[in-house]
């Protein structure tokens, strides 16, 4: 039990940090909004918290589909910017591919939300398993694995299988 709290709290934050990095990379969007996916994902991690261990089973069971969905919008529409000249100066002077900011936004931001919901819960049903500080030390030492593994995957560069890249032969 305790280890699959250290393994639920891993998943959350390398989501978590690999939605950040990945989603940025393809929507130029998130460049101004920087805070845009860390927000979804502070909701949803707070949303599974909060459920009632009884309530939210559905949720555990369905986050691989927001995921996918979330997968599936950013690289059919990857929000780049389309520079006719080397003239430009400002982004605003400049036409985006993609979806319109207010279709992609909202969207990614609801998925991310729903999908840290999913890892949220499972987290949160294993944490009420364990006493208080114990599920806390657990929860940290996943929160710490999760984030070592991302920043190696980083430093290694990772391939695009790992990192869902839009362009494989780029990354």
């Amino acid at each position: 039990m305790r280890w699959r709290l250290v393994l639920a709290s891993t998943t959350m934050l390398f989501v978590e940090l690999a939605l950040i990095r990945w989603a940025g990379a393809n929507v130029v969007h998130l460049s101004y909004f920087s805070n845009f996916i860390l927000l979804g994902s502070f909701l949803g991690i707070g949303i599974g918290f909060l459920l009632p261990a009884a309530r939210g089973q559905w949720l555990k069971r369905w986050t691989p589909i927001p995921l996918a969905l979330l997968v599936i919008l950013v690289r059919t529409y990857p929000v780049q910017v389309r520079q006719s000249s080397s003239e430009v100066i400002y982004f605003t002077a400049v036409k985006t591919t993609g979806l319109p900011q207010w279709v992609t936004l909202p969207a990614i931001f609801l998925l991310t939300a729903v999908i840290m919901a999913g890892i949220g819960k499972i987290t949160a049903d294993l944490f009420r398993q364990l006493p208080s500080l114990d599920a806390y030390r657990y929860d940290l030492l996943g929160s710490i694995t999760g984030s070592v593994s991302f920043a190696a995957l980083s430093w290694l560069r990772a391939p695009s299988v790992v990192w869902a890249c839009s362009r494989p032969w780029r990354c």
